[in-house]
C-alpha cells in the first residue's frame, strides 16, 4: 500500500505505508465495513421520519380530512413506522430504498390530501 507525503522541498512523493499504517488502515477499514449495516438503516430510518412529520397534520383533531381520510393517514403513517420490519441485511434496507423519479418506490403510498 501507498501513500503521498508533502517533502520538506513541497514535493509530492509516493511512499509505502509501514507495517503499522498498514495495520491501522485494515482495522479502520473493518470499522468502516460493519457499521454499513447501521449507516444504512439509519438513512432509512431518516427518509421514514421525514415522512412522518411531513403528515403530522393528519393526526390533528381539527385537520380537514373525513374520518375515511383520516383512517387512510393512520394506515399510511403505521405502514412508515413499520417499514424497518424484516429488513435484517444492507440489501433488504437498500431495495427498501430505491429511488425512481425522486421518489421512494418501495415506500407506502401517500394518500391524497381530498
Amino acid at each position: 500500500m501507498k501513500k503521498i507525503i508533502v517533502d520538506a522541498t513541497g514535493i509530492q512523493k509516493e511512499v509505502d505505508l509501514t507495517p503499522e499504517e498498514i495495520k491501522y488502515n485494515e482495522e479502520q477499514n473493518k470499522i468502516w465495513e460493519d457499521g454499513k449495516y447501521d449507516r444504512t438503516i439509519n438513512n432509512l430510518r431518516l427518509a421514514r421520519n421525514s415522512l412522518l412529520l411531513k403528515s403530522d397534520w393528519t393526526d390533528l383533531p381539527n385537520a380537514p380530512l373525513t374520518d375515511e381520510k383520516k383512517l387512510e393517514w393512520q394506515n399510511y403513517r403505521n405502514q412508515l413506522r413499520d417499514i424497518t420490519e424484516g429488513l435484517n441485511t444492507i440489501k433488504k434496507i437498500e431495495t427498501k430504498m430505491k429511488v425512481e423519479n425522486g421518489k421512494f418506490v418501495n415506500f407506502p403510498t401517500q394518500p391524497s390530501e381530498d
